[in-house]
């Protein structure tokens, strides 16, 4: 026989080595070794071939793509579809560039799922009309709720308070008030101008007109020498040597207690009888009755 010769095996009368080569291929057979070192036709094993079972354990089977529990998958745009995303995930923001408002640009498409989340920066105010909207200014997002386009305006935020920023804390100078302490300073509801001094308020304060006119009106009964007496409605202190000089020495020790200089009060109910004055570095007090003082500033011209 030659190099090239084939020889048929003859196992029978109607079967020979070819046939059977055949007849296994045809239903899926192989000729390997088995464990004998015997060549026989079966279905191969995972085990037949070296290191198969290792390499199929490194892939990853297609029914595990894209289901719960298994791995996820890409879309052509070699991103994971939203679908395959956890809901967190999905409602986070995504800064998908600037956008010129003026002119539209890029092209604001329909608000979807596809896109809830996506925002861009304003960096060209314009009007464009985006669901209703068409005041955009430089800085502001537009952004997807996944139904409809939203604005996020921060160009109406503070961004300063009297030329300061962060922890601010104004002084009267910040608003225009550098001339006032905080204070001496007094509501005009405050005031206490009808002359009156009745109120007894801890929140009310005489003006000085308001004071003189009740001084005044609590000035000495003058002795005329003909026996009259009468108000002398003017100025307490001028009057009070030529009143006490004309009445009698009982009616002066009334009319001193009265009238004269006391020590000044501790509080408004220290004892003190109507008429008494005192007065200190920075109020004069005036009893208006008894034990009931009241007081008022004394301030420089």
């Amino acid at each position: 026989m030659s190099a090239n010769d084939i020889v048929l095996i003859q196992e029978n009368a109607s079967s020979d080595f070819v046939q059977r080569v055949l007849t296994s291929i045809a239903a899926g057979k192989a000729l390997v070794i088995n464990g004998s070192n015997l060549p026989e036709f079966r279905a191969l094993a995972i085990s037949d071939i070296a290191s198969l079972q290792a390499t199929l354990d490194a892939k990853i089977a297609s029914t595990e793509k894209g289901i719960a529990n298994g791995i996820a998958t890409l879309g052509s745009d070699g991103k994971v579809p939203t679908a395959q995303l956890p809901g967190s995930i999905a409602g986070a923001v995504s800064y998908q560039g600037s956008w010129n408002a003026n002119t539209n640009t890029p092209t604001m498409a329909t608000a979807s799922g596809s896109n809830k989340g996506f925002y861009f920066v304003v960096s060209v105010a314009g009007a464009t009309n985006i669901n209703g909207i068409t005041d955009w200014k430089i800085g502001d997002w537009i952004i997807s709720n996944g139904t409809t386009w939203e604005k996020v305006d921060n160009t109406d935020s503070v961004t300063s308070v009297a030329g300061k920023i962060g922890d601010v804390t104004l002084t009267s100078a910040d608003v225009g008030l550098g001339n006032l302490v905080n204070a001496l300073q007094l509501l005009a509801s405050n005031l206490d101008i009808d002359g009156t001094l009745t109120a007894n308020s801890d929140t009310k304060i005489p003006s000085q007109k308001a004071v003189k006119t009740y001084a005044d009106t609590k000035a000495p009964i003058i002795h005329d020498h003909n026996a009259n007496y009468e108000p002398k409605n003017s100025n307490i202190q001028t009057h009070i040597a030529d009143t006490v000089i004309h009445v009698t020495s009982g009616d002066k020790n009334v009319w001193n207690a009265k009238l004269g200089w006391v020590t000044t009060p501790a509080t408004n109910s220290s004892s003190g009888v109507a008429g008494q004055i005192a007065y200190d570095n920075d109020y004069i007090y005036i009893c208006v009755a008894t034990n009931t003082w009241k007081r008022f500033p004394l301030l420089l011209w």
